[in-house]
């Protein structure tokens, strides 16, 4: 804590991830309190940032870097004296969580069009033997026939 402080006060930014893990989805997960003891402890303003992509173009557990785009978008700063979102870190954590998962899912809804998900799509069919990729071709309607094309 002494050391953060002590960065801190010399104006380097903290960037913390409160989820403490990459997802396999682009879906948001709980948040640990860390994050926000530590914005109280400090007396720090909180700036969120959206990340979308991730999962995509470097999934979890995989060791390919796939083509794609990442999108990080800065947030509304939430001030270390908004109390509309709690009054410690505990409440803070979990309405938080809570407004960032409406904000991200905005984000995804403008970015996830009918077309994002057809290279993934396309990808998960590459290495497939060649029956079942014309059997997905014959089952499928012409719209996703013509994504799998």
């Amino acid at each position: 804590m002494e050391k953060l402080k002590e960065k801190i006060d010399q104006g380097y930014s903290l960037v913390v991830f409160p989820e403490a893990e990459r997802s396999y989805t682009n879906d948001v997960k709980r948040f640990h309190k860390g994050a926000f003891y530590l914005a109280e402890q400090f007396n720090l303003d909180i700036l969120p940032l959206y990340i979308h992509g991730n999962s995509e173009v470097l999934p979890k557990g995989d060791f390919i870097i796939y083509d794609g785009s990442i999108t990080v978008k800065v947030g509304t700063r939430i001030s270390k004296d908004d109390m509309s979102f709690g009054k410690n870190y505990s409440e803070r954590t979990k309405r938080i969580n809570a407004y960032f998962r409406k904000e991200f899912a905005k984000l995804r809804e403008e970015i996830e069009d009918e077309n994002y998900f057809k290279k993934i799509l396309f990808l998960s069919f590459l290495y497939k033997d060649t029956d079942v990729v014309k059997e997905v071709k014959k089952t499928s309607t012409p719209i996703n026939q013509s994504i799998l094309n």
